[in-house]
């Protein structure tokens, strides 16, 4: 079984989260995982993949009430560090909290331990604003073989103590040791603290490409909150950076990716104060147009 990715990624921030893979422990011998478990995580993996991390919620919380009654701890872990993805993925950081822990307590009852839910937790009390216990829960993934996610744990804690010397370290470290097949939501959540490290250090050019590297990464994982907040991100560093042409561009995409209609077009009113009398500008501005045009059709006929 798989647990949903999280970052968690980004952790945070906004982090959103979420933003890495995580692996949920195999099974070791012992009781077998029940039927009902094994179909309810199939499911909500499904329904994850779709992006739609309230629904496989659901279904993951379904699946801890079946492990629970089988008693296979395994099994307990690997629903609850899915459940802990999802909550953390909608904002739910106290239930995620909650979720993670307890899947980690079924593996330390068999003796066990799993890097990746170190991590998923050390990125949800980061989101509590819980720095050193994060630290603390990243430094642990490290020693327990958590490699790149660890690293980029640990550069996000450093960020927020502003030590933005150790969080560049932290991230080259990672970037250097991920794996050319490494799942989209890792090399998202990596690209996303490449940027916020060139944001430390006043690189906002350097910074607004990463956001946008991070935003595509995002996207191939089917994670749309991690795409916004990152071409936003972007839109904002490009515009800080002077290249107002390119900070409307991400603004629109931005919209165009927003599922909430007063977000999107915050967005476009924004992308159309960045924009000159230039012949791309104009071009543009007619796409926001457009997006503006179908979005009031969508909204007159109740479509999504």
């Amino acid at each position: 079984m798989n647990c949903a990715h999280a970052i968690v990624t980004g952790l945070v921030a906004a982090a959103a989260l979420w933003g890495a893979g995580c692996r949920t422990p195999a099974p070791e011998a012992g009781p077998a995982p029940h039927p009902e478990v094994r179909r309810l995580c199939a499911a909500g993996r499904r329904v994850w993949d779709l992006g739609e991390a309230e629904r496989a919620a659901e279904l993951y919380r379904q699946a801890l009430l079946a492990a629970r009654a089988s008693g296979h701890m395994e099994s307990v872990a690997a629903a609850a560090g899915s459940l802990a993805a999802c909550r953390f993925e909608t904002g739910d950081l106290p239930g995620a909290l909650d979720a993670i822990r307890e899947g980690r307590a079924a593996l330390a009852r068999v003796g066990r331990r799993n890097a990746d839910l170190a991590v998923l937790e050390g990125r949800i009390l980061l989101a509590l604003e819980r720095t050193a216990p994060a630290r603390a829960a990243a430094a642990e993934a490290l020693a327990a073989g958590g490699g790149v996610a660890a690293r980029l744990l640990l550069a996000e804690c450093a960020l927020r103590e502003g030590q933005t010397a150790a969080a560049a370290g932290h991230a080259a470290d990672a970037a250097s040791s991920i794996a050319r097949n490494a799942p989209a939501a890792l090399r998202g959540w990596l690209a996303e603290t490449l940027a916020r490290v060139r944001m430390a250090e006043g690189q906002t050019g350097e910074a607004a490409s990463a956001f946008e590297s991070a935003a595509a990464w995002r996207g191939s994982a089917g994670q749309r909150r991690q795409v916004v907040r990152n071409l936003a991100a972007a839109a904002t560093a490009y515009a800080a950076a002077g290249h107002p042409l390119k900070a409307a561009d991400c603004a629109y995409r931005a919209a165009a990716a927003e599922l909430d209609p007063s977000a999107a077009e915050s967005w476009l009113t924004r992308a159309e104060g960045w924009l000159d009398d230039s012949a791309d500008a104009r071009r543009l501005r007619d796409l926001i147009a457009a997006l503006r045009a179908e979005r009031s059709r969508a909204t007159a006929t109740g479509s999504p």
